[in-house]
């Protein structure tokens, strides 16, 4: 998580994290073509407990459980050309998506003190995330004399599709701690 904070009391710390990822493009495959647009912001929030048992004066070990809530929207937009006698003819693909997930799981951490203000750490993670995803896809700027041409082209569809995500995070990341 890009922000994180911890309280500790004694050998035990309340765990709070969050993310914020956003992220734009607009392409295009060559200068003929129309740009393709596409979208994506996620945002992740954890709260958690951990235990913390000491090895030695600078290293400790620490294990928890987090709960978490998980939230993607993205947009893309894409235009594609068709060819009815002898012109071209733009026409808009749009597909929507969002996803909404909560879970959570247990954690194991290492931690070295490298003096009472500054540590490293690092930590692994599983979390199981039930997850509903909504997709809607729609076409704009289709004629009749496309639809006619190009039968089930240009089909529109709004599904719903509900799953269970199992995530192992792998303690490859090293974290900096400012204790104050």
């Amino acid at each position: 998580y890009i922000f994180g904070y911890k309280s500790i009391l004694r050998n035990i710390a309340m765990r709070i994290g969050g993310n914020y990822t956003s992220f734009n493009s607009n392409t295009r495959v060559n200068p003929q073509q129309p740009r393709s647009n596409f979208s994506n912001t996620d945002i992740q929030f954890r709260l958690g407990y951990e235990w913390r048992r000491s090895l030695s004066a600078k290293w400790m070990w620490f294990y928890g459980l987090d709960g978490t809530i998980v939230n993607n929207s993205n947009k893309s937009k894409s235009t594609q050309n068709f060819t009815i006698n002898g012109m071209q003819v733009p026409v808009d693909n749009i597909t929507t998506g969002s996803s909404k997930g909560y879970g959570g799981g247990p954690l194991i951490g290492l931690q070295w003190n490298i003096s009472k203000r500054i540590s490293l750490f690092a930590e692994a993670r599983a979390y199981s995330i039930y997850t509903e995803e909504r997709i809607e896809v729609k076409w704009e700027n289709v004629t009749d004399e496309l639809k006619q041409r190009f039968p089930n082209s240009f089909d529109e569809r709004n599904n719903v599709d509900y799953f269970n995500v199992f995530n192992i995070s792998l303690p490859l990341d090293v974290f900096v701690v400012f204790n104050f």
